[in-house]
């Protein structure tokens, strides 16, 4: 059973939304048409990312925990990943939109959003030695100006990631 563990940990966070994603009242699997489209170019930047990372040692995977399925550099697990925990996540998201009318956070969504941009930076300039996390904290830093000024709406999306973290 060991050897299967990831593979067990992508069909776990899948599994709840998926079965969840026919609830008739608000189905998202009548969603999964843009989900995909959102999702595979996503999955396909950070698998190309993750096999990069992967091969210039900055982190692996124990191999103990794995099927033995390899894609280059990653385990099928991994690849998984970036289909099941997008797709879980997505629908809880989903899900929060149509539960939670009244969001607790609207109120403070700037001051979190400036919150998240100073700590990246921040984690980002006193690790300037480390490649993964400094490009992550800049690359996070940009993005979130730039949806800063584009004036997007963050507050469901911190609220989704209230909800989730506790899972992962």
């Amino acid at each position: 059973m060991k050897p299967f563990y990831y593979l067990l940990i992508n069909f776990a966070c899948i599994s709840i939304p998926f079965i969840a994603s026919f609830y008739p009242k608000h189905a998202f699997y009548k969603k999964w048409g843009s989900f995909f489209k959102a999702c595979i170019p996503v999955a396909l930047f950070f698998i190309v990312w993750d096999y990069w990372f992967t091969a210039i040692g900055v982190w692996g995977f124990n191999k103990d925990y794995l099927s033995g399925i390899f894609f280059g550099e990653l385990p099928l697990e991994e690849v998984l990943f970036f289909i099941a925990i997008p797709y879980a996540c997505v629908f809880t998201y989903f899900a929060i939109l149509f539960l939670i009318k009244n969001n607790p956070l609207q109120k403070i969504e700037k001051y979190i959003t400036f919150t998240i941009i100073a700590t990246c930076l921040i984690t980002a300039l006193f690790n300037l030695d480390k490649l993964y996390t400094c490009t992550t904290g800049i690359l996070a830093v940009l993005f979130l100006v730039y949806l800063y000024y584009k004036k997007t709406n963050l507050s469901y999306h911190y609220l989704t990631y209230l909800i989730i973290i506790p899972f992962f």
